[in-house]
């Protein structure tokens, strides 16, 4: 399993979570390409405290996109990955790119299908050495994208069902294929819930 949760966590927490689990598992870090766009001395001391606050984890990494933005999708992602790798030096293992509904997306479909594919092509150009996966559910992906099968082919998959304060079973179960999967890789059963003493998001990861 592995969670999500706030960048500023200090390190003792960290490590209190890493010891409750047999195996160190990953833990997600909010990539927002704003934080580059802005390019503020708070933005920076946001993600450079990373390294310091993971307890020796290595993050993997999901990125909330702009498609209203004036850059597009593969600037937006280099400059997430630049601030994160280049400037940061933090090692990433997979990127999750983040396709919830949301009044940000255009109602056209393809031109949110054709921001999505320059988003992960510029992900596939930067490194081989990291994973490249959506965050998404069927609803929010057959809204956005009206269910884009070439898109998703051969890219990892984490689905969410997870009601806010509550939990769905830790299992697959209840997954349904939609688009080209017909498997998910990771899953959110929990959302806003208390762990440790903070409020974090609860995901399990298939081995």
């Amino acid at each position: 399993m592995f969670i999500e949760f706030a960048p500023q966590l200090n390190s003792s927490v960290m490590q209190r979570i890493k010891n409750g689990q047999e195996d160190p598992p990953p833990f997600d870090v909010g990539g927002n390409p704003i934080w580059y766009a802005l390019a503020t001395r708070k933005a920076q001391l946001v993600i450079r405290v990373l390294p310091l606050t993971t307890g020796g984890l290595v993050p993997t990494v999901y990125m909330t996109p702009h498609p209203r933005s004036a850059k597009n999708g593969s600037q937006q992602f280099n400059e997430l990955y630049n601030g994160l790798v280049n400037i940061c030096h933090i090692t990433i293992r997979r990127v999750w790119i983040e396709v919830p509904t949301s009044s940000n997306w255009p109602a056209d479909s393809s031109k949110n299908v054709a921001f999505l594919n320059d988003i992960v092509t510029a992900a596939k150009k930067q490194s081989i050495s990291f994973q490249i996966g959506i965050f998404t559910n069927q609803f929010d992906w057959d809204h956005i994208t009206f269910g884009a099968k070439e898109l998703s082919k051969g890219l990892k998959l984490w689905y969410w069902k997870s009601p806010a304060g509550s939990r769905t079973p830790p299992n697959f179960d209840d997954f349904r294929p939609f688009s080209s999967w017909t498997a998910p890789d990771a899953k959110q059963f929990a959302t806003k819930v208390s762990e440790c003493g903070i409020i974090v998001n609860r995901n399990v990861y298939k081995a």
